[in-house]
């Protein structure tokens, strides 16, 4: 499974190798490490959730950075995060949702 990202024109992959433990476990929580946007730009991260042998959930975490004071609030972005099925080249599942972020203090 990947997950890609394009929020402000970053595109960041995210694979998940043990795809086949994870959802046999039940619940569970995977992360990528935090990334910037662009260079002095906004901080996020990936949440991949397994919550039963059938059901996943890919969540988009946008974090406290140390650029915040000088970057515009609130952003708007739109995130394409596609699920790509690495055994088959089928079952591929590609969501595209826009958000608005303000920045809370």
């Amino acid at each position: 499974v990947e997950h890609l990202l394009d929020l402000m024109h970053h595109t960041r992959e995210f694979a998940v190798t043990n795809f086949s433990q994870l959802k046999g476990k039940g619940t569970s929580w995977i992360s990528d490490p935090f990334h910037y946007s662009f260079m002095l730009g906004y901080k996020f991260k990936f949440r991949v959730f397994f919550a039963s042998t059938t059901w996943m959930g890919v969540c988009l975490f946008l974090l406290p950075g140390e650029h915040d004071d000088k970057l515009s609030w609130p952003i708007k972005c739109t995130a394409s995060i596609q699920i790509l099925n690495q055994v088959e080249d089928r079952n591929h599942i590609e969501r595209n949702k826009s958000w608005e972020w303000n920045r809370t203090t």
